[in-house]
């Protein structure tokens, strides 16, 4: 379903795919070594987004401690955003998210990684992510407790 409400052919999500796989490998060199700040966001925060996705599509629980060290890298984004320098502890923050996204990625549904990747594909092309973007995925893993 999400195919035809994005309109993407199953070539561009394939290229889509490929391409948030090489962001997930510059986001955890960058997170790791670079004093980019900028860029460790940049590609962090892309990640994150889709993990973040794919794991609410499956309705994962919000209090499971995988989903806890997520949220947290996501905090930890939201406050490197627009600073030069990285604290050694906040980046550990975010180096601790990316490894556990690194799990996520071996356990959840390819499909549902993919519809996260497309949906984080049309919103840059619309523009940039932000925080608010996030806080919406929030809302919709809370909201879908409530259930």
């Amino acid at each position: 379903m999400k195919r035809r409400k994005l309109g993407l052919s199953l070539i561009e999500r394939a290229l889509i795919e490929k391409q948030w796989h090489a962001t997930a490998l510059e986001a955890t060199v960058q997170a790791l070594v670079s004093d980019d700040s900028a860029r460790m966001v940049n590609a962090a925060g892309k990640i994150l987004y889709v993990v973040l996705g794919a794991c609410i599509a499956e309705e994962a629980d919000e209090n499971e401690p995988a989903m806890l060290a997520v949220r947290d890298a996501v905090d930890a984004v939201h406050d490197q955003a627009g600073l030069y320098t990285v604290p050694a502890d906040r980046r550990a923050r975010i180096v601790a998210g990316l490894d556990v996204c690194g799990f996520l990625m071996s356990v959840l549904d390819r499909k549902n990684v993919i519809a996260a990747a497309c949906e984080l594909h049309a919103k840059l092309t619309r523009g940039h992510l932000t925080s608010a973007d996030f806080e919406r995925l929030l809302k919709r893993e809370v909201g879908s407790d409530a259930r």
